[in-house]
């Protein structure tokens, strides 16, 4: 085993976890699925009553959901043979554990989106081309799912059926609103549930818990802090166009047999916009660039992007302080040290996403099967107890972690920015915490400046809200 310096040896298990990551491809398909291989799919409104029954029409509610749903995978997902030629079908793989899947049902749970699969299956929508799954697996790149060949015929005729049947399908499930007059509390939750429910809690441990009660109580507790900042996202909304406009939606994470933690982060659909062309040729959505180049009618456009973003939040609300961006790269500052290459930097950066969210048990186990020559190499003891500094200098910088919280607060404070800038006439196009503006309408050092501004604001926000806080037991941190 060879002597390092800490830093040294976190420096190794961040690149070599980088890059066997990045070495994770699935192999080529491999499955012969032609489209005039479906067979016994549904191909009019009789057929589609006779096989789903008395409740034809809420069943059909459902799988036009999910239709509406996964028509847009469906339309960029394209499987490849081994020769590199487009599969003619799309061919998606489906866990019946996904959010995106359970974000469908008022009461999340994989048992509902079973049934659901089976429907979609029974009508021809989906047909079964690879049954086998694996989960949990020591190498990760091993997990599977199944595997189904979707049908745009039967597609085309659920949407077309709720149309004439008016049956409401909307492409995003729930959107969050700040109406609290329909609000009628915790059913079906006892106290102590009900006092779990935090977004700084990451161990809700809930069983069967409605959604849109999950939804409301959220909101209750976060009022304070989100409803004077809905007036700016309605204000915007309306002059936004609506690839643009801001949307909140639960982000849940499912255990086995329970609600285990729930996100909320203000986005928008220009999130999903590849960057880069090279990255899919097969890729038929819109780019960034593409976009942006429109948007700004052809004029020169710059991105100002705020470093380590959740981490300078962090810092904030733990310690009073907003770090911008002019000071010191933040990532060095929580290193202690300066990256030797841009390799390192972007290693570290995304090992510091597990710094701040996890312990240093839990990043070294998650990252055994990565980091096995990491390992060999100083050994289990060492490599742990370098993890447990880093993780100790990210503290340092950040306070304690607010978790999945932090999401909340970074979105509102970015609504605050956006909207000071809107009102200055200022065009501006956000994805998260990176923002693209017109060249030659506000310097670097004003966009730092007014940034600073609304930094400090939302922290008196944030102080009078915690003062009030019904997450007393959870705002011990700050």
């Amino acid at each position: 085993m060879e002597n390092a310096s800490p830093n040294d040896i976190v420096i190794q298990f961040a690149i070599e976890r980088m890059n066997s990551r990045k070495c994770r491809k699935r192999p080529p398909c491999t499955i012969d699925f032609k489209p005039e291989d479906f067979k016994d799919f549904v191909k009019s409104k009789e057929e589609l009553k006779a096989v789903l029954g008395r409740k034809w029409k809420h069943t059909l509610a459902d799988i036009g959901r999910f239709s509406i749903k996964y028509q847009h995978i469906t339309s960029n997902y394209r499987k490849k043979h081994k020769d590199g030629s487009c599969h003619p079908v799309e061919l998606l793989p489906i866990a019946c554990t996904s959010s995106y899947l359970l974000d469908l049902f008022e009461t999340p749970h994989p048992r509902y989106a079973c049934r659901l699969l089976k429907k979609c299956k029974d009508i021809g929508l989906l047909v079964e081309v690879d049954s086998a799954y694996r989960f949990n697996c020591h190498d990760p790149s091993k997990n599977r799912c199944k595997i189904y060949a979707y049908n745009k015929d039967v597609e085309h005729l659920i949407i077309r059926l709720c149309k004439e049947e008016r049956i409401e399908i909307k492409e995003e499930s729930y959107i969050y609103h700040p109406i609290l007059d329909t609000f009628e509390g915790a059913d079906g939750l006892t106290d102590d549930e009900y006092e779990r429910i935090t977004l700084r809690n990451d161990r809700l441990n809930i069983r069967n818990c409605n959604i849109d009660i999950l939804r409301d109580i959220i909101w209750v507790k976060y009022f304070a802090l989100i409803n004077p900042r809905w007036q700016k996202i309605e204000e915007m909304n309306e002059e936004l166009p609506p690839e643009q406009r801001i949307r909140f939606t639960p982000n849940p994470t499912y255990g086995k047999k329970s609600l285990r933690r729930i996100s909320i982060r203000a986005t928008s659909k220009i999130v999903s916009y590849k960057v880069d062309k090279r990255t899919n040729p097969l890729y038929k959505g819109i780019y960034r660039a593409d976009y942006l180049e429109e948007y700004f009618e052809g004029k020169p456009y710059f991105h100002y992007d705020i470093k380590g973003s959740i981490f300078q939040v962090s810092h904030l609300l733990n310690y009073g302080e907003w770090y911008g961006n002019k000071s010191n790269d933040p990532y060095e500052v929580i290193y202690e040290a300066k990256f030797d290459s841009n390799e390192a930097r972007s290693a570290y950066k995304l090992l510091a996403m597990s710094l701040y969210f996890d312990n240093e048990k839990m990043i070294y186990a998650h990252s055994l099967y990565d980091t096995l020559k990491t390992n060999e190499r100083y050994g289990k003891y060492k490599v742990k107890s370098a993890i447990a500094m880093a993780v100790d200098k990210m503290r340092s910088f950040t306070g304690n972690s607010l978790y999945n919280e932090i999401f909340l607060h970074e979105s509102l404070l970015y609504i605050d920015f956006v909207y000071e800038l809107r009102r200055r006439g200022i065009k501006v196009v956000q994805i998260y915490d990176g923002f693209y503006l017109p060249v030659g309408y506000i310097s670097s050092d004003e966009l730092e400046q007014l940034m600073h501004e609304c930094a400090m604001k939302y922290l008196d926000d944030y102080r009078k809200w915690l003062t009030d806080s019904p997450l007393r037991k959870y705002n011990n941190a700050a």
